[in-house]
């Protein structure tokens, strides 16, 4: 299978033309990371996974669908922003229709699980069902790409931290305690992951 060519039928489903409209609409344009972009990246980077490690096509439109509301939730708030991602992703799928019970609380779950915890080896997702692993993984993705740093800045920003001193410390302490979950997401961002943990620290042993 074609990423691309999956990506190109699954933006033509009215469930993912309707969550991208609804986040063009109603997201707070105060937001520098979370924005329309941030679950668009998330969508391309969950199916570039998913093909990766051979999943079928239904896993896929339903990694699809919980990628786009992943952050709907932050229309609601910022705090605890999962839950109600993911209850808007229940109330697309039902009027969608086409998605059993079971599919809907699939979804549920992998949005409710992208949501960082505190844990004693530091602050981390925790995916407990095998399709939560994909969405981590993709919304996560950016710590092994080259955009890493532009991004943080983007978050930093969002987060309105004017130390970037600060702001690195607490991001040093999350790729040390992060791993991927995915053989894909080891394969592909791997590599990368660990460059920018060490760029990461040299950055900050220069800041006083």
């Amino acid at each position: 299978m074609d990423p691309k060519q999956i990506l190109s039928q699954l933006r033509d489903k009215a469930i993912i033309k309707d969550a991208f409209a609804l986040l063009r609409e109603k997201l707070p344009k105060t937001l520098a990371y979370h924005t329309v972009e941030h679950s668009e990246d998330v969508l391309n980077e969950v199916i570039l996974l998913g093909v990766e490690d051979k999943l079928d096509e239904r896993s896929l439109e339903l990694l699809a669908v919980a990628a786009v509301y992943h952050d709907s939730g932050f229309i609601r708030s910022p705090k605890n922003n999962e839950a109600f991602g993911a209850r808007f992703a229940e109330v697309a799928m039902e009027k969608a229709g086409g998605f059993s019970d079971v599919e809907r609380r699939r979804v549920m779950t992998m949005i409710l699980e992208t949501q960082l915890q505190t844990t004693p080896e530091g602050t981390k997702q925790i995916p407990n069902i095998p399709m939560s692993c994909y969405l981590c993984d993709a919304d996560a993705a950016a710590i092994g790409r080259d955009d890493f740093f532009p991004k943080a800045e983007l978050l930093r920003s969002e987060l309105g931290l004017q130390s970037q001193k600060e702001f690195y410390s607490g991001a040093l302490q999350i790729l040390q305690s992060h791993e991927w979950f995915t053989p894909a997401a080891v394969k592909l961002r791997g590599a990368k992951r660990e460059a920018n943990l060490q760029e990461l620290k040299r950055k900050l042993g220069t800041m006083k």
